[in-house]
């Protein structure tokens, strides 16, 4: 990491999960060219680009929100998934496969034929399309991370994994102008004039580290949730592709994620509240909860042989382990680029939030309305000065 001003980026996002990356990935994209002079680093504790809660997730995409607020951030989100997957090297990539979220319910029989051929059918079940909302799509959240970093690097921007933010260095004027990183236990000193914050769950604790005189203390509820991997017993086809929610089946949270590398992901109920590890690290698993989750594979997924009860495959775990979702007490995210003081928050992975922080960092209007998202007491007027745009993504468990 160069130590030269010439050489050095001048914003620089702290975070190489999803919302780190799709933020850098459009500033990049919209300051393509000679003419444009920033540079754009990202830095990240762990050993490599979503290496975190980025990468353990279902990889739904849609935009079938509870909460109001979200849905045109959601509908925006969605719009530009749906641009990026017209190229087929994007589908391919991220594994692509659109109206592949399915809820399972009681009923006749109705779109049975709909399921993934890893999932065992039931007499008395029927199959609803909308379980989250008309429009939907699957990717794997892994090719995601890969196809971003490729592509940020593609653009220019430098990504630095293993390395720590451990403080700033601000102006008499309170502005932000160095960083002092760890990297490999040497120090770095990294000139910025402008910070984004995007460490997922982490982000509140890095941020009252780093401006411990802020006015912001946030209150947020921290879900942790597990989750396990297991290699997919059936021969993987283009149906495999699949999000299988059993809900309304088992009473609680049960989804299944079926993808075209051969495995099946699962996570279950959420622990509220949970116990957030130091950054960088992994979380422990609750022994129960995978217990739980292992005996409800076997039956829910097809492992049985020649539909003999007495004659199964045996279920192999590929991997498993604990991920963490902030969210704020209201349930609606706050975004906003603002001064030192002040806080944005992003609610799930998509790069609607990613596209709007890139904007008001380029001190742009952003292409949709964030008053409902603006931090109780701030005004409007002042999002588009930004020192310090702060992101907290939500990931969905």
């Amino acid at each position: 990491m160069a130590h030269s001003s010439k050489d050095q980026a001048t914003i620089v996002i702290v975070g190489a999960g999803s919302i780190g990356l799709w933020t850098a990935y459009f500033l990049a994209q919209a300051q393509a060219g000679p003419q444009h002079a920033s540079k754009i680093t990202v830095i990240d504790a762990c050993h490599s680009p979503f290496a975190a809660t980025s990468r353990t997730c279902t990889g739904c995409i849609h935009y079938a929100f509870e909460a109001d607020g979200l849905v045109e951030l959601g509908r925006y989100s969605f719009e530009l998934w749906d641009a990026l997957s017209h190229d087929d090297a994007f589908r391919s990539a991220v594994s692509w496969r659109s109206s592949s979220i399915f809820g399972v319910e009681r009923g006749d029989g109705e779109n049975l034929d709909l399921l993934p051929e890893w999932l065992r059918r039931r007499e008395g079940w029927r199959v609803n399309r909308e379980f989250l909302g008309a429009r939907n799509a699957m990717v794997n959240p892994i090719g995601v991370g890969k196809w971003l970093a490729d592509r940020c690097t593609e653009l220019g921007v430098r990504i630095y994994t293993s390395t720590v933010l451990t403080s700033v260095a601000q102006d008499e004027d309170g502005r932000v102008h160095q960083l002092i990183c760890t990297r490999d236990d040497r120090m770095i000193k990294v000139p910025c004039e402008k910070l984004v914050l995007a460490g997922g769950p982490w982000t509140p604790a890095v941020y009252e580290k780093l401006f411990p005189s802020s006015a912001v203390h946030l209150e947020l509820v921290m879900d942790a949730g597990d989750w396990m991997v297991f290699r997919n017993p059936n021969p993987s086809t283009e149906k495999s592709i699949a999000f299988i929610g059993l809900n309304n089946i088992v009473h609680e949270k049960l989804e299944f994620a079926g993808r075209d590398d051969g495995t099946i992901w699962v996570c279950g109920r959420r622990d509220t509240p949970g116990a957030l590890v130091p950054l960088g690290t992994a979380g422990e698993v609750n022994v129960r909860m995978v217990a739980e989750l292992t005996g409800r594979s076997y039956r829910f997924l097809q492992v049985q042989r020649n539909d003999d009860p007495e004659s199964f495959e045996e279920l192999q775990v590929e991997s498993l382990g604990r991920s963490f979702r902030p969210c704020t007490r209201s349930g609606l995210p706050m975004m906003s680029a603002v001064s030192l003081s002040q806080l944005c928050e992003r609610s799930s992975r998509r790069p609607g939030s990613g596209k709007v922080m890139s904007q008001l960092i380029r001190g742009k209007d952003p292409d949709i309305d964030i008053s409902p998202f603006i931090i109780p007491g701030k005004s409007g007027g002042e999002t588009c000065s930004a020192d310090v745009a702060k992101t907290i993504h939500r990931s969905s468990l």
